[in-house]
């Protein structure tokens, strides 16, 4: 009984940390909390992944360092139009939405994550997506606009990964001082180690190494009193963060 049940709770864990990969934590997660809804999920969703032609590693699909709103292998384009024809429901919608951005039909997949905004306008992964299918197609001030509907309605989306690429659109338009007020906000919001070290990077990069080495410094000593495990976990982080501490140290 005990082997059952433990094996039950890590099916039921992987199905929750597979949604949260996914984005789909907010739309999957409650389902799968509940007798039986880790199993709607894998027949739903995750089963997909093991059809040939998902096969092989995710992709990225915005033809640089980026990354996809949707992590994932996807069927085609042409079976994920089936599926929605079938049953054009909003979470068919969406998947639709991600095949044609996976595939690089950025305007048709900005026209159904419109859709879904219409019909939802808290869904933050759909404005996401719109901000990352803006950035594909160069449209700058809506991809600004969606950015900042999904830090209003969910800051911690994607591991908060929104407020990096964010930031790295401000960059881009010659805006460095609001990227990096962002950043100091995200840190404000969420003081990893991780954050900090965003924010020195692009203060070092803007020649503000006072105010840097002031983070990373602060950082770095939360990080020695920090439990074992959130040490583990951050230590490639610590030894970045050391390593640009003492890269300043040498500029000062």
């Amino acid at each position: 009984m005990h082997l059952i049940f433990g094996l039950s709770t890590a099916f039921s864990l992987w199905m929750l940390v597979d949604a949260v990969q996914r984005g789909e934590g907010s739309r999957w997660g409650w389902i799968i909390m509940i007798p039986f809804g880790e199993f709607a999920y894998f027949f739903a969703v995750k089963v997909h992944d093991f059809s040939p032609a998902n096969a092989g590693p995710a992709r990225r699909v915005d033809g640089g360092g980026g990354y996809s709103f949707f992590k994932a292998p996807m069927p085609s384009t042409e079976d994920l139009r089936y599926r929605f024809n079938q049953s054009p429901s909003l979470n068919n919608r969406m998947s639709l939405a991600r095949g044609l951005y996976d595939a690089g039909e950025y305007a048709e997949a900005a026209c159904e994550l419109a859709e879904v905004v219409r019909s939802d306008d808290s869904d933050a992964e759909a404005h996401y997506g719109l901000a990352r299918t803006h950035l594909a197609m160069e449209k700058w001030a809506d991809a600004e606009a969606e950015f900042r509907v999904v830090l209003r309605l969910q800051p911690g989306y994607a591991n908060y990964l929104a407020w990096q690429e964010f930031s790295e659109l401000l960059v881009q338009l010659n805006r460095g001082d609001e990227a990096a007020e962002l950043l100091r906000e995200l840190k404000r919001v969420s003081p990893r180690l991780e954050h900090c070290l965003e924010l020195a990077r692009l203060l070092h990069d803007r020649g503000q190494y006072r105010e840097a080495s002031e983070h990373l410094d602060e950082a770095l000593l939360d990080y020695d009193h920090a439990p074992r495990h959130v040490q583990r976990d951050g230590k490639s982080h610590a030894q970045e963060a050391r390593q640009l501490r003492a890269q300043m140290s040498k500029t000062a």
